[in-house]
C-alpha cells in the first residue's frame, strides 16, 4: 500500500534578485524518512533549503501531513527544523546558545537527546567555545545535534556528512 506524503511542495519557481531563474515548476513530495538531495556544485540545493527553511522569501504554502502551512509562519517554524552552520549569526553562539535558539522554535526540542549527540559527536570539551572557534565540522556536528534532537517534522541539513 502505498504512503501518504508528509510533505507536498506545490510547484515551485524561484529567481534570484538578478531575475536568474533557478527553479520553474520544481515540485516536491517527500514521504516519512530520510531524503537525501545530491546536484552539482551551484545547482541550488542550498537555496532550495533556505527557501524550505523560511531563511529566504519566496515560498508560499506547502502541506505538511495534508495540513496547508505557509512558509515562515509560526506553525511552519515548529514543522521544519532548520540551522545553517555557516550562518555567520550563529558566530558568538556556544552549542548550548544554538540549542537554546532551537528551543525557541520548537517546544518538543528534546535536550536530553540534544546532550547524547554534543557527548556522541565529541563536543562536550568544546562546548564553552563559541561556533567561530570551532571548526567547520564542529560547527555542522553542534547544529546537526540541535536538528536532530529538534523533533521538527521536516529536518533539513545542508551538507552534513
Amino acid at each position: 500500500m502505498p504512503v501518504a506524503p508528509v510533505f507536498v511542495l506545490p510547484p515551485l519557481r524561484y529567481a534570484f534578485a538578478d531575475g536568474m531563474l533557478l527553479f520553474n515548476g520544481l515540485v516536491l513530495s517527500l514521504g516519512p524518512g530520510l531524503h537525501w538531495l545530491q546536484g552539482e556544485s551551484g545547482s541550488g540545493k542550498t537555496t532550495l533549503l533556505r527557501l524550505l527553511g523560511a531563511a529566504l522569501p519566496g515560498l508560499g504554502a506547502a502541506l505538511f501531513n495534508g495540513q496547508t502551512l505557509h512558509a515562515g509562519s509560526p506553525a511552519w517554524r515548529q514543522a521544519v527544523c532548520w540551522l545553517d552552520p555557516s550562518d555567520p549569526a550563529l558566530d558568538g553562539l556556544t552549542p548550548a546558545a544554538l540549542m537554546a535558539l532551537a528551543l525557541q522554535r520548537h517546544a518538543q526540542l528534546d535536550t536530553a537527546a540534544w546532550r547524547q549527540h554534543i557527548a556522541g559527536f565529541g563536543l562536550a570539551p568544546h562546548a564553552h567555545k563559541t561556533m567561530h572557534m570551532l571548526s567547520t565540522g564542529m560547527r555542522r556536528q553542534a547544529a546537526l545535534a540541535a536538528v536532530l534532537a529538534a523533533g521538527a517534522s521536516l529536518s533539513l541539513l545542508d551538507e552534513p556528512l
